[in-house]
């Protein structure tokens, strides 16, 4: 019996691991990222190219916190002979705010159907899929974090004389398109409460720090499943080797109450967070962070 049960969860492993390039797959398991706000963890699945759009979107996501997308169908595509997949979704509870967001990119009609091809990107680390969900152009897009001072103005062009279409508080994030590098100016792309895109210019002088990665992700995220597999086998094997430890600290005093709920608190963290990985992966069932 425990041989039949290792054989079918080795199956299980390798079926989730077979994934052609635009089978739709990654489509799934970014929808379901995408709707649990693990932006982070959505961002894996998007070209590094259109992080600063994923960025941007997430923004609007992050808005409207009951809205999310349904699957309805996917289809294998081709543009200008690369691989591609064709999507329709079901926007389900779009706030006016959302779909006026949308409905500007031309990406959803007033019967919150959005029909979209993405285009299948290959990378270093693998596939991944195209995204253009927001109206940002840059040479150097990077996210960047405000000086903590007073409210930092945005205008409409490279002049303090010139409109003043905006205001940023003190340690926001914004995107900016830093380019060129000996500009005092550096343009900005944000949303406002209304799901506006704010697109002006900022002093360079306000910018605290800037970086060019958009997304940070925890070890687990970045496992593979074959990893994640293996180190969930290992570490449950160690609850025998816990068990010994708790045993033999049981004798050592007020001590022993720290240590031990301490221990049996990471190795469950550990076992949660590998458990979470394995289960996305295979059957895109998303355990909640």
């Amino acid at each position: 019996m425990k041989r039949i049960l290792y054989l079918l969860l080795v199956a299980t492993f390798c079926l989730g691991c077979q994934e052609r390039p635009n089978d739709g797959r990654m489509v799934e398991k970014f929808l379901s990222r995408l709707n649990a706000r693990e932006y982070g963890c959505a961002s894996q699945y998007i070209f590094p190219g259109d992080h600063p759009k994923l960025k941007l979107f997430a923004e609007v996501m992050t808005k409207n916190p009951d809205t999310f997308f349904k699957l309805i169908s996917k289809e294998n595509a081709s543009v200008d002979g690369k691989a591609a997949v064709k999507v329709r979704l079901e926007c389900i509870n779009p706030t006016p705010y959302f779909r006026n967001y949308m409905e500007a990119l031309k990406k959803m009609g007033p019967d919150c159907i959005i029909e979209d091809i993405w285009l299948i990107r290959e990378t270093t680390d693998g596939n991944t899929m195209s995204f253009n969900w927001a109206n940002i152009k840059g040479d150097n897009l990077m996210l960047a974090r405000l000086e903590d001072s007073a409210s930092i103005p945005v205008f409409r062009s490279q002049s303090k004389n010139s409109t003043q279409i905006n205001t940023f508080q003190s340690g926001e994030k914004v995107i900016i398109n830093d380019y060129p590098a000996d500009s005092p100016w550096v343009r900005c792309f944000k949303t406002d409460d209304n799901c506006k895109l704010v697109n002006g210019y900022i002093e360079r002088s306000r910018i605290a720090t800037a970086e060019g990665r958009f997304f940070n992700l925890n070890i687990f995220d970045t496992l593979s499943l074959l990893v994640a597999a293996v180190l969930f086998l290992v570490f449950g094997a160690l609850f025998f080797l816990i068990r010994l430890i708790v045993e033999a600290l049981m004798g050592s005093g007020c001590m022993a109450w720290i240590v031990i709920p301490t221990l049996i608190l990471a190795w469950l963290f550990v076992l949660y967070q590998l458990l979470e990985k394995i289960l996305f992966e295979v059957f895109i069932i998303n355990l909640p962070y």
